[in-house]
């Protein structure tokens, strides 16, 4: 196995650790496939084929058991230290440091997108105006506004006496 240098990784060597445990995950679905072969040969071997449990008398059928057994187990043990392995040794840190030319080109960056957002605000203070004086005149209500303006002015008299009466005779409104 390759050794982990101090300090952290670079990308690269982060890529190289991540396809190793991709590999070393395909290994362990392999693995798993053959335990489960495995598992399966160890049924053929302790049942009948009617279900029932073996005659285990048979000191060849014993053998034969228990070699498959370790197999399982030696399988298994293969691929527990395959992945605690793998895991040590990946990547825990990445270091990388910007030039100056990439913060140059992040400021561009920001500074195009801060240009572009001052655009799209005054385009929309713009339309948004537009379209109220569009109302405005399309919908009359200037025209409106004095039509009220003067209704307010012939009835003002009256909504005076309503007030009046609505702070003084309240009492006369109850049923």
């Amino acid at each position: 196995m390759e050794e982990q240098p101090q300090g952290g990784s670079t990308f690269p060597e982060m890529l190289k650790a991540a396809k190793k445990l991709t590999a070393a995950a395909e290994t362990v679905t392999q693995n798993s496939e053959s335990i489960g072969l495995v598992a399966n040969g160890i049924g053929r071997y302790l049942l009948n084929e009617d279900g029932t449990v073996r005659d285990f008398t048979n000191v060849k059928l014993m053998e034969e058991t228990a070699r498959k057994v370790d197999d399982g187990m030696a399988t298994m043990n293969a691929i527990a230290t395959s992945i605690d392995d793998r895991i040590k040794h990946f990547p825990t840190t990445i270091e990388h440091s910007f030039t100056n030319e990439a913060f140059a080109r992040i400021r561009r960056l920001n500074n195009d997108l801060i240009r572009e957002r001052i655009m799209f605000i005054g385009a929309a203070v713009i339309v948004a105006l537009f379209a109220a004086f569009t109302a405005y005149k399309a919908f009359g209500v200037a025209d409106r506004s004095k039509e009220l303006q003067k209704w307010y002015e012939e009835n003002h008299e009256a909504i005076l006496f309503g007030r009046y009466l609505r702070v003084h005779e309240n009492n006369r409104w109850n049923y």
